[in-house]
């Protein structure tokens, strides 16, 4: 593993990924409030339980002493009275066991991180995210899975429950909530998409960080998730709390097309919001909350005063990818770069790579040192290389920017020297992937490089000087 003397710790020890479990005492056994918790279903249905049968056990008994005295009351309507009420308290110990069950999951889940899947106006791409995310739930640090609907359109209200009976049927442990956001017109922004979207994801975020969750996944309703999207985010979760010049992390890579890239355990920090499924803490919950835009949220959070010189997490193998090709960006770049984003088909044993190299000390030493070991090169002159030949080792997570230091078992290193961020695009065209820059940083740039593999090439676009721009 890459690093220094100085970064040996594993960061399995100085991060720990799953937490001591909420109750515990001082011994690390159960409290008396934790055991409480632990058994209060149980006990409610039991109790409920005792209430159905001992009413069933009236019924019988009224029933064999045959007819009462009472004129005009005879055995068959006291039988069906009773077993009407018979009835009636099973109806209510199936819904109360339902609600208790789901109360218990809730209180459960609140040191985990909150799904907040956000829904407007497609019900069908709403159905197939959930479908996923239900297919796709982790074994542990399972979600609050809450759908904010943004309106009462009824054909995403039946999704939504019927979604809800599917959860509750495979995933009972798992809470899983509904909530309506309901739209209020604003002077200058009446039928502008962006400026509803932007109050929905406020609302809904507010709403879910209330619930107690110290962090929270964001998932648009037109988005394909990877098999390990879950255990991904739970792999990051410890860098993003114990590192401050982080400000967020994603499930998604703008340049992730399978020409670009390779190994599906890499992660790499970026100046650049990627979103399309992402996590937010709740330390940084605290801070944007009470700004946040009326629209254009996305951009805004790239913005230096919101970022603040803060980076993000994102993978080389995408754990998202989009599949609306109608929405508010009224398909802008679907076609062209967005349909063919790799998704993960090799789910990766989080639990075994250690990410500490994407501390920013380690991860910053690294870039520099990988850069200046590269071999500078013309785009065009780099475009026509091919490296697959090249013996290449498994991919293993191993740091991102190592290659320079393994003797090109990756194959060759190259860098291409862009000039600057005006001069960006023709580069990047030339490799034909995403070529903007907002808020003054290409997608997917730390420190003004841009990180990608090409036939096996390991290429860096840098800025101007053939280096990485300071540290900030």
């Amino acid at each position: 593993m890459f690093g220094s003397a100085d970064d040996s710790k594993p960061i399995a020890r100085r991060f720990p990924r799953r937490p001591v479990r909420a109750g515990k005492d001082a011994t690390g056994g159960p409290g008396v409030a934790s055991f409480a918790r632990a058994y209060r279903v149980p006990i409610m249905i039991a109790v409920l339980v005792a209430t159905v049968v001992t009413t069933a056990a009236v019924t019988s008994a009224l029933v064999s002493r045959g007819p009462p005295k009472r004129p005009g009351i005879d055995a068959a309507t006291l039988a069906g009275t009773c077993s009407a009420a018979a009835d009636k308290a099973r109806q209510d110990l199936a819904g109360l066991v339902v609600a208790a069950l789901s109360s218990s999951a809730s209180t459960q889940q609140q040191g985990s991180a909150g799904l907040a899947a956000l829904a407007s106006f497609a019900p069908a791409y709403l159905r197939r995210t959930l479908e996923a995310v239900l297919a796709r739930l982790p074994a542990t640090d399972r979600p609050h899975i809450v759908v904010s609907q943004d309106g009462h359109l009824p054909e995403v209200t039946a999704v939504v429950g019927d979604m809800q009976k599917q959860f509750r049927a495979a995933a009972p442990d798992i809470a899983f909530s509904h909530i309506h956001h309901t739209q209020s017109a604003e002077s200058g922004d009446d039928g502008f998409g962006y400026m509803k979207l932007s109050r929905h994801f406020g609302w809904a975020l507010g709403n879910v960080f209330d619930r107690g969750h110290p962090r929270v996944i964001v998932l648009e309703d037109d988005l394909e998730i990877a098999a390990d999207f879950f255990e991904y985010f739970s792999a990051v979760a410890p860098v993003l709390d114990a590192d401050s010049t982080l400000l967020a992390a994603s499930a998604y890579n703008d340049i992730g097309q399978p020409a670009f890239v390779a190994d599906s355990a890499r992660v790499y920090r970026s100046d650049f919001f990627p979103g399309l499924g992402w996590m937010l803490t709740r330390r940084a919950w605290a801070e944007l909350g009470p700004k946040w835009p009326r629209g254009f949220w996305d951009d805004w959070l790239r913005e230096p005063a919101q970022r603040k010189g803060r980076a993000f997490l994102r993978p080389e193998v995408s754990r998202t990818r989009t599949f609306g090709e109608r929405g508010v960006s009224q398909s802008q770049f679907f076609h062209q770069y967005l349909s063919n984003i790799k998704l993960n088909a090799e789910p990766v044993a989080w639990g075994s790579v250690d990410l500490q190299y994407l501390l920013k000390p380690t991860y910053d030493r690294a870039l520099d040192a990988a850069v200046a070991a590269a071999q500078g090169v013309p785009a065009s002159s780099v475009v026509a290389k091919d490296c697959s030949a090249l013996p290449r080792p498994p991919a293993t997570g191993s740091h991102p920017l190592s290659v320079a230091t393994r003797a090109g078992s990756l194959g060759a290193a190259f860098k291409v020297d862009y000039g600057s961020v005006g001069a960006y695009p023709r580069a990047a065209g030339a490799f034909g992937f995403i070529a903007d820059v907002k808020a003054g940083v290409p997608r997917t740039a730390y420190r003004g490089v841009v990180s990608l593999q090409h036939k096996g090439c390991f290429v860096y676009l840098v800025p101007a000087g053939g280096a990485p721009l300071p540290e900030r």
